[in-house]
């Protein structure tokens, strides 16, 4: 007997083993059977673990799994079939529709998840980022968010003082976006005066930047008014550099720009609002009203330019975090 033709009878006998459910996994304290665990039976079964073809088919299987779940079990068994020399009927081409997956879909999961996906699908529409986490709650749940986000961090002086014992912050800050770099804490200082007008409300400051000279003392004069100032940095990027625009719009305020001539120490002060935010280390995530006219001046933008992939491109990246649609699916271990 061939090494090949023993590779592949130990194939049919495996295959029908696990068509059987002769195998189980554990996890949990629970016992699983699942078609979609044939891969993981496979790497693990020791008729198989010295087999010269091992790594062959574990290629194969894995690039199965990243077409269909559950996909290497149909390839197996066509494996098995090509080289018995077997008819196989079950591989036709059908057209794409919605009808079609289900139909696929119910051949190898229960009815109820397979409704389940697609309500999901139907739920998340077409650009959904699609987000799966376990959780030890014993109810399946989905949840969307349209929050407008920008990913940008805390200056590192602060992360210790702000950020030790959670990882999220959610209040009504005073806002002000300036859009350049606080070279003394004085800078700042009708900022500070307005939050102490305010029952020292913390106060959010999105900059460029901030010298070391002015972090030491900034974080003084804090400590001895008892206000919370979180500084986030974006530095000027030429891959994106309508960023402090976009974060404007989002937040329906007024930037201050040092280059416009207006005086520091009143327009900062003035520019600044309050603003439902919530923030993380490398995040910011607004808590207003979506901005629907900002939304449409970038879809009339990326109308207008079809044929311009870079530049759609970068449009759309800025829709992407100016109107998300993220889904995010809390499956119960």
């Amino acid at each position: 007997m061939s090494r090949l033709y023993k590779t592949i009878i130990n194939l049919k006998n495996f295959n029908q083993s696990f068509e059987n459910k002769k195998f189980r996994f554990i996890a949990f304290n629970n016992i699983f059977n699942n078609k979609n665990l044939f891969l993981y039976h496979f790497t693990t079964h020791k008729d198989f673990l010295n087999d010269p073809y091992r790594n062959i088919l574990i290629n194969y299987f894995n690039k199965a799994e990243k077409i269909y779940p559950g996909g290497s079990f149909l390839l197996s068994k066509e494996i098995v079939n090509q080289n018995l020399k077997r008819k196989n009927d079950n591989f036709k081409l059908s057209d794409v529709t919605l009808d079609n997956l289900k139909k696929l879909l119910l051949q190898d999961f229960e009815k109820n998840e397979v409704n389940n996906f697609l309500n999901i699908l139907s739920f998340s529409g077409p650009d959904a980022i699609i987000n799966c986490k376990t959780t030890k709650n014993s109810q399946f749940t989905v949840e969307k968010n349209k929050n407008p986000f920008f990913e940008i961090n805390l200056h590192e002086d602060f992360i210790k003082t702000y950020f030790s014992n959670q990882q999220t912050l959610t209040k009504n800050y005073l806002t002000c976006i300036y859009d350049g770099f606080v070279e003394r804490e004085s800078e700042l200082y009708s900022l500070i005066e307005k939050s102490k007008e305010n029952n020292n409300a913390p106060v959010l400051l999105v900059c460029r930047g901030i010298s070391d000279y002015a972090v030491k003392h900034l974080k003084q004069v804090l400590v001895q008014n008892r206000i919370i100032l979180m500084p986030y940095i974006c530095k000027f990027n030429n891959d994106d550099p309508f960023i402090f625009e976009d974060m404007c719009k989002c937040l329906n305020i007024k930037p201050f720009n040092i280059e416009s001539g207006d005086n520091i120490y009143k327009k900062l002060s003035e520019n600044a609002e309050f603003k439902k935010i919530k923030l993380s280390l490398n995040k910011i995530e607004i808590l207003e009203k979506i901005n629907y006219e900002f939304i449409n001046e970038l879809n009339g933008q990326i109308k207008s330019s079809p044929n311009d992939e870079s530049l759609r491109k970068y449009l759309f990246k800025r829709k992407n975090r100016s109107y998300p649609n993220i889904v995010n699916i809390f499956i119960p271990e």
